[in-house]
């Protein structure tokens, strides 16, 4: 008897484990939600990534899709970020657009962030809307990250830089849009 009630306790431990581990599947990513562990971090959706793009205000909008399992993307970083400290007082918004699983939020993408000191705004995209996102931005992109889009003021893209580069690379091609 004491046997079975072990198992009946261990099993129904599994089946509350079960149920509670399924949940965090279920969020809504639809909204751009903020995360607490990581105040920078955004779920997005392909309308509003448009938005973004879209209402530009005379801004220059630079985009940087990365993975944390992207030994490139690792290393042209910090350079992401000494762009973004360059550019902090000009025309200029920065999308860091991540493309981890959002599974892999707190395990992977925000430790990341916190060991580089990272002060981007990071956006993440659910499983089911990443290639909408990333069709949004550039239809005929392979996949290949790291990749950096660049819009114009009026929300046209007219730099798409496929692989890593480097901080004097980024800086004058955001400068070159700038100044038009």
């Amino acid at each position: 008897m004491k046997v079975n009630k072990y198992f009946f306790i261990a099993g129904g431990i599994l089946v509350i484990l079960a149920v509670i581990l399924q949940f965090p599947s279920k969020k809504n990513v639809n909204t751009i939600t903020t995360k607490s562990a990581y105040d920078n971090i955004w779920v997005i959706d392909k309308d509003q990534l448009s938005s973004l793009i879209n209402n530009r205000n005379g801004r220059v909008l630079f985009v940087n899709v990365w993975a944390t399992w992207c030994i490139p993307c690792i290393e042209e970083f910090p350079d992401l970020i000494k762009l973004h400290d360059t550019f902090s007082n000009k025309p200029v918004d920065f999308i860091s657009l991540n493309v981890n699983l959002l599974a892999e939020k707190d395990s992977l993408v925000i430790p990341f962030l916190k060991k580089k000191d990272s002060n981007l705004d990071v956006y993440m995209a659910s499983e089911d809307n990443v290639d909408a996102l990333l069709d949004l931005m550039d239809k005929n992109w392979s996949g290949a990250v790291p990749v950096t889009f660049i819009f114009d003021k009026e929300g046209k893209r007219r730099v798409s830089i496929v692989g890593k580069r480097n901080y004097k690379f980024f800086k004058a091609s955001v400068d070159s849009l700038i100044n038009k």
